[in-house]
């Protein structure tokens, strides 16, 4: 819900009445395209697959996901320090692993606690 500030009402954002999720689109994040917001954020996709098992759709919600980590894959190498390169590369090599995942978890909408424990622990 929201407040209009101009009549004093409370207002509900949401864009549909039944069980089907959007990805938050009042949120700034979802429009950065850097490795720290990006992490952050993926830290959030446990609740998809916990409200996915509880009857919702949240098919756009993962696309939005899908979508951030492949436009991640694309940045060019920023750092000019080998140390930088070297933590560029890691970090490339473990977003890889998360849209796997994400591909995964959308074809199949289940994910093993293991996957679950894979994701937390690259992001």
């Amino acid at each position: 819900t929201g407040y209009d500030i101009r009549t004093g009402k409370t207002i509900s954002l949401r864009e549909s009445t039944d069980k089907v999720g959007t990805w938050n689109k009042w949120n700034k994040t979802f429009y950065q395209s850097d490795f720290w917001s990006t992490k952050r954020l993926l830290r959030q996709f446990e609740r998809v697959v916990k409200y996915t098992e509880r009857g919702y759709d949240l098919t756009s919600v993962t696309d939005k996901y899908i979508s951030i980590v492949e436009e991640i894959l694309l940045t060019e190498n920023f750092y000019k320090s080998e140390k930088g390169t070297k933590y560029f590369t890691d970090t490339i090599e473990q977003f890889e692993v998360v849209l796997k995942i994400l591909q995964v978890w959308k074809r199949d909408l289940k994910m093993t606690p293991e996957q679950i424990l894979t994701l937390k622990q690259l992001i």
